[in-house]
């Protein structure tokens, strides 16, 4: 999607039939994206992937509120959607950029003690195990 805001940019796309089409070509192929997201909230989370679901879903409805407003008051200040497209492109490459760098597939947030949440990282999990419970660092566990 942030590749076709820099081709609307960039090629000063006039024409409102063929900006709809690289706008439906774009969100198209950001669906696709959808699948791997929901996918890897699973992975990450398989305690409590509907909770995290949630989280994430209230951040993207947070954003969708807020980025009609900074749409509106953009095109007020300056009558062009170059510089909402170059923010939208920005913002995708920072996700995009982030979800390299930080991303993950493996198990991130398990159920503690009493069912508490707890980071893979949490100093408590490195601390050896009691009897009955599973080391989560020690894949010699696993059937």
């Amino acid at each position: 999607p942030g590749l076709s805001l820099v081709v609307l940019i960039a090629a000063q796309v006039s024409s409102p039939a063929l900006s709809a089409f690289i706008f439906f070509v774009a969100l198209s192929l950001q669906g696709c994206s959808y699948s791997g997201a929901v996918a890897n909230i699973i992975d990450i989370a398989p305690d409590h992937a509907g909770q995290l679901h949630g989280l994430c879903n209230t951040f993207a409805v947070v954003a969708g509120v807020l980025g009609n407003i900074i749409t509106g008051w953009l095109w007020e200040l300056q009558h062009s959607f170059d510089t909402v497209f170059s923010v939208c492109f920005l913002v995708y490459a920072a996700g995009s950029l982030t979800f390299v760098e930080l991303g993950t597939g493996e198990v991130v947030f398990v159920s503690g003690p009493g069912g508490s949440v707890v980071s893979k990282w949490s100093p408590s999990l490195s601390a050896p195990a009691r009897e009955g419970s599973v080391n989560v660092h020690d894949d010699t566990d696993v059937p």
